[in-house]
């Protein structure tokens, strides 16, 4: 995935963890703003996609509106294939500014969950997606949130992360600035 997908804080079926403080409340918010279902945003065109669980498309483009509210842009994310561990969510697509290690980000695309299917772990918050750019059309495609930190603050397409049992540590950009997060050597998956 390269999505950012986050809980709302409206969605009765989903998955409520507490490492982020629960879920997201864009009515709590002063910079969230979703994305019209006929904004160039919403991508054209991708109402027939199998990535659109809603039977309504913008009149203008043919794009995929949320099935929550038909006036704003709909995702649908599918994870596991046809696998016994298969989840899903669909939901409403949103702008949002985030913080991350102190920088900003303005008008970040944020999967705003509103409906899970499937067996989600009970501590997830949410996804902090690092695919690839193309990765990202659920079915409109956005720029992921990682490749707009990179772009705004530099660096390469790695990334290197630190998983505990009780917390972790990423790194974005790296090239190699991160062996202080080593314990044993470090392994490149070329992509």
């Amino acid at each position: 995935s390269s999505s950012l997908v986050v809980t709302a804080r409206e969605c009765s079926s989903c998955s409520r963890g507490d490492a982020l403080g629960g879920a997201y409340d864009a009515g709590a918010s002063a910079s969230a703003q979703a994305v019209g279902c006929d904004s160039p945003r919403c991508g054209a065109n991708t109402c027939s996609s199998l990535s659109c669980r809603s039977d309504t498309c913008s009149l203008n483009a043919g794009a995929c509106c949320a099935a929550s509210n038909n006036s704003v842009c709909g995702f649908f994310l599918r994870y596991g294939g046809d696998t016994d561990y298969h989840v899903a969510a669909d939901g409403e697509l949103w702008l949002e500014s985030i913080r991350v290690a102190g920088q900003d980000f303005e008008n970040v695309t944020v999967y705003r969950t509103l409906d899970e299917q499937g067996p989600w772990p009970s501590n997830v918050d949410g996804i902090l997606g690092l695919g690839l750019p193309r990765l990202n059309c659920n079915p409109t495609c956005s720029e992921p949130v990682h490749e707009q930190m990179l772009a705004e603050l530099g660096g390469s397409r790695k990334f290197a992360m630190c998983l505990g049992d009780v917390s972790g540590a990423l790194a974005l950009g790296t090239d190699g600035a991160a062996e202080h997060l080593y314990v044993d050597r470090a392994y490149y998956v070329p992509i």
